[in-house]
Formats: structure tokens, C-alpha cells, sequence
């Protein structure tokens, strides 16, 4: 349950909403596909101590942005699902003391079947979380143990039940295009998982990328023609099943976008806390800062200064931010933000749609997304 919040006579700063994201740093076991930083977890953890230790994390912020209007938080990692109910009451009610939450804040948190049971996710909600992203990543036992995951088929098929009872917006993750995988198996794998009408999935192409194991093994991606083949299949079973993209690997119905992901594709200030965060918070003079915590999580635990790095942020960084950022998304970006004739050239080939001042990827586009986000940031600074 969360404190009541604070009185207060004065206005709330005319200033976009912000966004806070704190990083659990720990997973019961490390899978080869990962390349985020989290470690094992210890046998013992005092969560007393990194309680007090994400707390001073979010001070260094509070006299720049105290007072603002926080439209989302969202625990991630790692696992958030091994941390106790009263470890995100108390992160909440810290946030609270310092921040106004918006009445229909999206809070959400990351779980994985393994740590996911009926009384933990009420428990999770009764502390204050009202999403749920589940990382299920397969229903089936022999692509679970390529994975590395700990649940199996069964355990993953539970958990997102119970995730469905308990919480309506609920989103959990697939990842498909790994090797030797076939449109007639991701076909008959993605209807199954469509067939729970959750209202958010995100669903990952297979990334081989250091330091993961599967790259230190010289394990081969599957290859691109084939990749692309299922990432179209995928577009048109989610179209069909009514939660459409919005995102190149996210797809939701209508309304239930996560906002907190929107947050970072709009380019909006949030501020990251926690092992290896990121941040994108306007602090001194006004100016916005691009701000990176200790990445490691027990030099996290012990630095003083839990930032190690504070970068500020340029006219032309920001602009390219933007670009790379906004164009992932179906709601585009600006076309003033790059090159109108290069963007153009895109849209007469079928890549771009130019619309409402705005250009975003087709579906072929989708596919080359990243030649095409490079050219237009090269043709930004050219202009």
C-alpha cells in the first residue's frame, strides 16, 4: 500500500511528465543470449541495504525535478520478480515523498516464470504495481533449454495465466528467429501465444551480441532473408489479432502502449537509478543531461557517486537521439528533424510514410530500419 500523498498549495512546474526507471541488477541464473549487465543472484541478499541505497540514488535528482509529475515507473533488470512485495512498496513511497504521481501512473514490473506465483503477483499489486511484463520467451521445453531459461513449457503457460487473472494490463515477451527456426514453426508458436488475448507482447528477434555466451561460443544468427520472413509473418499475425505494432518489436492494442516505453521512443526526461541505468534528465541550468549509473552492481552498491557518467547534451546529440529513437515507432518523428529530400527518396521507394509532418518505417522499411535511421542522421548533420 502507498503512502498518501503529500499536500501541496503550490502549482505543479509546467513541464512534461517524467518517466523513472530503477534496474535490479540480479537473475537466478545468467542466460547466453543475455547482453544486459546483471549477475547471479547471492545466496544472500540484504535488501535493506540496496533499499537505502536506491534512495540516495534517486536524491541526486530530487533538486532538480522535485515536484514533478511522474507518469510512469518500471522495474526492470534482471529479475525483478525475486525482490520482495515491500521492496517496490517502499521505492514507491519514496517517489511519492518526493514526486507527484499521476492518479493513472503506469507502474510497471519484470518477472519471469520462475519467481511468478499466484500470491506473489497480489502481493506485487497490493504493494502498488498495476502492469506486468512476463518474460516467457517460448511454451516449448527444447527452445526454453537453447534459451537457457529455467521454467519450462508447462511453468511458463501457468505463470502467464495466473499474470492474465491478476493483472489487466499485462504484456509478456517471445523470442523467435533463432537458428534453425521456421515460418511454419513460428506460425504455429505465435498463434498459440496470441490466442491468450494479452493486451501488449513484445516479441524479440534472437540478438547474438558481446558478451553473451551464444557470441563468445561463435554461435551464427540465423540469416537475414529468413529473419525477415518471420518478422513479416509476425506483422501480419498481430495485425490480424488486433494489437498491431507500434514499435519494431512491440505490438499492443489500442490504448495499451506501455507509456513508460513511449517515454524514452518520444524522447521525453526520465531518470534511471540502479546498476548499469540510463537517464535522460534535464538538471542544471535547465540543460539535458544523458546520465549512465556504475554499471557493475556491487560497485554500484558501494560508489558514492552511483552516476559514472554525466554527459551534456548537445543541439545536434539531441537531434540525432530523437531521430534514432522516433523513428522505431509508428507515431514517426519529425520531419524537420532530418533531411527532407533523402526522406522523401525513402518514401518513393516504399520504406517511408510521410504524413502530418511526421515520417515513419513501413514494413519493408522496418526491415533495413537501421541503414535507414544512419543515413537520415548523417543527412541531419549535412543540413
Amino acid at each position: 500500500m502507498l503512502l498518501k500523498k503529500p499536500e501541496t498549495k503550490e502549482k505543479t512546474p509546467a513541464k512534461e511528465p517524467l518517466a523513472i526507471y530503477v534496474h535490479f541488477g540480479f537473475c537466478a541464473s545468467k542466460c547466453p543470449y543475455c547482453d544486459f549487465m546483471s549477475e547471479k543472484i547471492p545466496e544472500s541478499l540484504d535488501f535493506g541495504l540496496w533499499l537505502e541505497e536506491y534512495k540516495k540514488a534517486l536524491d541526486f535528482y530530487v533538486p532538480f525535478t522535485k515536484g514533478r509529475r511522474v507518469q510512469s515507473v518500471y522495474f526492470g533488470g534482471g529479475t525483478p520478480s525475486l525482490l520482495p512485495a515491500d521492496f517496490f512498496e517502499t521505492i514507491l513511497s519514496y517517489i511519492q515523498c518526493n514526486y507527484i504521481v499521476e492518479d493513472n501512473a503506469e507502474i510497471t514490473m519484470e518477472g519471469n516464470p520462475s519467481s511468478v506465483t499466484l500470491a506473489k503477483l497480489k502481493a506485487w499489486k497490493v504493494a502498488g504495481i498495476n502492469r506486468f511484463s512476463l518474460g516467457v520467451q517460448a511454451f516449448d521445453d527444447e527452445v526454453l533449454r537453447f534459451l537457457g531459461r529455467r521454467h519450462n513449457g508447462k511453468e511458463a503457460l501457468s505463470a502467464l495465466e495466473n499474470t492474465l487473472k491478476v493483472f489487466a494490463n499485462a504484456s509478456f515477451d517471445m523470442i523467435y528467429a533463432y537458428p534453425k527456426h521456421t515460418v511454419r514453426k513460428w506460425q504455429q508458436q505465435l498463434s498459440f501465444a496470441l490466442s491468450f488475448k494479452a493486451p501488449h507482447m513484445s516479441l524479440y528477434q534472437l540478438v547474438i551480441e558481446p558478451p553473451s555466451v551464444f557470441y563468445n561460443k561463435g554461435l551464427e544468427p540465423i540469416a537475414e532473408d529468413e529473419a525477415a520472413d518471420l518478422y513479416k509473418l509476425t506483422d501480419e499475425m498481430t495485425a490480424a489479432a488486433g494489437i498491431p505494432w507500434y514499435e519494431v518489436s512491440n505490438y499492443a492494442r489500442e490504448g495499451a502502449q506501455s507509456r513508460h516505453n513511449l517515454a524514452y521512443w518520444r524522447y521525453l526526461e526520465y531518470i534511471g537509478i540502479g546498476p548499469s541505468a540510463h537517464g535522460r534528465v534535464r538538471l542544471k541550468g535547465g540543460e539535458l543531461y544523458a546520465i549512465e549509473q556504475v554499471r557493475a552492481p556491487f560497485n554500484w552498491l558501494k560508489a558514492k557517486d552511483k552516476n559514472a557518467e554525466l554527459l551534456l547534451l548537445n543541439e545536434e546529440e539531441k537531434r540525432e537521439e530523437r531521430v534514432l529513437m522516433g523513428l522505431r515507432t509508428r507515431e514517426g518523428v519529425d520531419l524537420d528533424l532530418v533531411d527532407a529530400v533523402k526522406a522523401q527518396e525513402y518514401a518513393e521507394k516504399g520504406l517511408l510514410v510521410l504524413e502530418k509532418g511526421k515520417a515513419f518505417p513501413t514494413l519493408e522499411g522496418r526491415l533495413i530500419l537501421d541503414t535507414i535511421i544512419a543515413d537520415l542522421i548523417i543527412e541531419s548533420k549535412e543540413g
